[in-house]
């Protein structure tokens, strides 16, 4: 072809019209959809079209041998040997000038029992769920490898390779789908595409079984009662039947129920499975269907935390048992416990209830205590936690200790004493109880703290003595057993006149020692306003013959020179004197009864240096300077 552009569009058309063809070719299909088939067997096939085309001819074409008219359906009532081949079909149409393509080709091999293979079922008739057993025996002679294939209304069930003259299949559990015919075929193995040796067909009936299983209820919740009952349809069953429950295919029931009822408690996960019944009777056995009971998983729900002993108080020392409990939740359930927020113990468990266990419960770890369950449902992690329960130690009271707020053990008519008992441990209300001897003066009840006082004022001698304390707060009494403090209360007597070196003697000491010196300073200040009035006075009377005098005369003696500037010393010395006599210093006796005593006196030692000799005091000084004219110009 001398034009290329020509020859390219020829073969581009060629291509199209074959892909069309192809598309418009029809569609075979056989009934049963099998390859083997045996003499007698029904066969089926069907042409489609795969367009609407009017004034349409079926064509049918069996092994290329020319083509037979007929219609769109094609039947072979009962197959012969000489009807296997290659089978196809097309369809023509007066629409279209082309020709017509075939349909897809399908191969059908029919073939004859063969005398040396026997096919054996057992039980022909059987009940759903029962087994089926089949046997394929061939007697051929030639003992090499072969192949047996087992066949269901065409479709294999299986294949099995063996030297053996024969081979067995069992379908377990039947279905109803499971009825219809059976057969079996052989070939060697170095023969793959034949020759094939097939048996005849077996027919299987099957049937649904008198004996059914009711369970209840028909949704199962882990933890729930489940009920299985063997039923049998025909009331008028004569004799007394024996039952039997089996999940998958193991007894769940050691002896026979006459009763045809099995329970389940308390049913869990591990309880699902397949199960079914058996009735006994008269030498016959019926078995039920299997029904499958899935027990499923629930969540965790109404986690409590309970205590024991107590209600929240626990006596130190003791064991203390907090128990973790849900209403519901599938097995196995992770518990874990808590102090405040704080994790301190983790348990899982097949059960619905666990108990944690502190031994010798203390003081130290009291608190807030609460507990968590978790599952996993379905893939996921179901957590609920309990209230918080306080739980707080008892703790026995301690011998307490006693002390006084005075510093010294004798006390003053008069004076307020405090006692303070105080325990070192023990818990609160705390009752203290207050002794004096073995007598019992106060009780006194303390809330919140380990410390009581006990205030009161001492009103007589008798007060004094030993005093302790005891402390009882339900758990523990521990009276009177705390240290003892002696008080001792003074009299009348020993207050007024106070013994040598007493806190009384330094206090009396010092009051009159301040009203000496206050008089001591009084007497000073009247001797300065009398010295300067003096001063005055002689001044005006010695004026010219002090003029005169000698540079000799000029140094008076200091007495005088003291005098005329009016810087007198004054001063006194306090002596401590004794009186050993039994007498005061005003000549009075003392007391009898303190003879042992003694008083300290003051006077003043003094040395009195006139300014002139025979110095009077004059009419006209004041009365001040008169009283005090004996300490005038004191010097040391």
């Amino acid at each position: 072809m001398h034009n290329p552009c020509a020859f390219l569009l020829l073969l581009a058309i060629m291509l199209q019209e074959t892909a069309q063809a192809e598309s418009e070719a029809p569609l075979l299909t056989i009934d049963p959809p099998w390859v083997g088939f045996l003499t007698g067997d029904r066969i089926t096939f069907k042409c489609e079209a795969r367009r609407e085309l009017r004034s349409t001819e079926y064509v049918w074409n069996i092994n290329d041998q020319g083509d037979i008219p007929g219609n769109s359906i094609y039947i072979i009532g009962a197959a012969k040997k000489n009807d296997s081949g290659r089978y196809k079909c097309k369809v023509n149409s007066s629409t279209t000038t082309r020709d017509a393509s075939y349909s897809n080709t399908i191969l059908v091999n029919v073939t004859s029992p063969d005398s040396s293979v026997t096919f054996e079922v057992a039980p022909e008739s059987l009940w759903v769920d029962q087994s089926l057993v089949l046997r394929c025996n061939f007697t051929f002679l030639l003992t090499d490898e072969r192949i047996y294939t087992f066949y269901r209304k065409g479709f294999i069930l299986s294949e099995i390779r063996t030297r053996n003259k024969s081979a067995s299949f069992e379908v377990e559990r039947v279905t109803l789908e499971h009825e219809g015919r059976y057969r079996c075929q052989v070939n060697f193995a170095l023969y793959p595409y034949g020759p094939f040796y097939s048996s005849e067909y077996k027919s299987v009936s099957v049937r649904e079984s008198p004996v059914r299983l009711e369970v209840r209820p028909k949704t199962q919740r882990d933890g729930d009662t489940i009920e299985l009952r063997c039923l049998y349809t025909d009331s008028d069953w004569p004799g007394s039947p024996r039952y039997y429950f089996y999940r998958n295919n193991s007894p769940v029931n050691s002896d026979s129920a006459v009763s045809g009822l099995h329970r389940i408690q308390q049913a869990t996960v591990m309880d699902s499975g397949w199960y079914h019944c058996a009735m006994h009777n008269n030498g016959v056995n019926y078995t039920s269907t299997r029904k499958e009971i899935t027990v499923k998983r629930i969540p965790v729900s109404n986690v409590q935390l309970q205590i024991s002993p107590g209600n929240g108080a626990i006596r130190e020392g003791i064991n203390l048992t907090l128990t973790c409990s849900v209403t519901e939740g599938s097995t196995p359930i992770s518990y874990d416990w808590y102090r405040g927020e704080m994790y301190i113990h983790k348990e899982i468990s097949s059960c619905r209830e666990v108990n944690y266990t502190i031994y010798r419960f203390n003081e130290s770890i009291g608190g807030n205590y609460s507990c968590r369950a978790s599952n996993e449902v379905e893939g996921k992690e179901f957590t609920l936690r309990s209230r918080a329960v306080k739980v707080i130690a008892e703790v026995p009271v301690t011998c307490p200790s006693l002390r006084s707020d005075s510093n010294s053990t004798l006390v003053a008519i008069g004076d307020n004493v405090t006692l303070t008992c105080k325990s070192q441990r023990g818990t609160p209300p705390i009752h203290y109880l207050f002794y004096r001897g073995h007598r019992l003066l106060a009780n006194i009840t303390v809330l919140d703290s380990r410390t009581g006082d006990l205030t009161f004022a001492v009103q007589s001698e008798g007060e004094g003595g030993n005093y302790s304390c005891g402390a009882a707060n339900g758990i523990a009494d521990v009276t009177n057993c705390s240290e003892t403090v002696t008080l001792t209360v003074a009299g009348v007597e020993d207050v007024a006149v106070p013994v040598s070196g007493s806190l009384l003697e330094i206090c009396m000491s010092a009051v009159a020692s301040i009203l000496f010196l206050a008089f001591v300073i009084l007497i000073i200040l009247c001797k300065i306003r009398h010295t300067k009035k003096e001063d005055t006075d002689n001044f005006s009377q010695t004026g010219d013959r002090t003029r005169n005098r000698s540079p000799r005369h000029n140094s008076d003696t200091p007495a005088e020179n003291s005098a005329s500037r009016g810087d007198e010393i004054v001063y006194a010395v306090l002596q401590p004197k004794t009186n050993t006599n039994g007498r005061n210093g005003n000549g009075a006796r003392r007391n009898p009864k303190q003879s042992d005593h003694y008083v300290t006196y003051a006077s003043i030692d003094h040395l009195q240096m006139e300014r002139n000799q025979g110095h009077r005091p004059r009419d006209d000084e004041d009365s001040c300077s008169q009283s005090t004219g004996i300490y005038q110009n004191f010097r040391r």
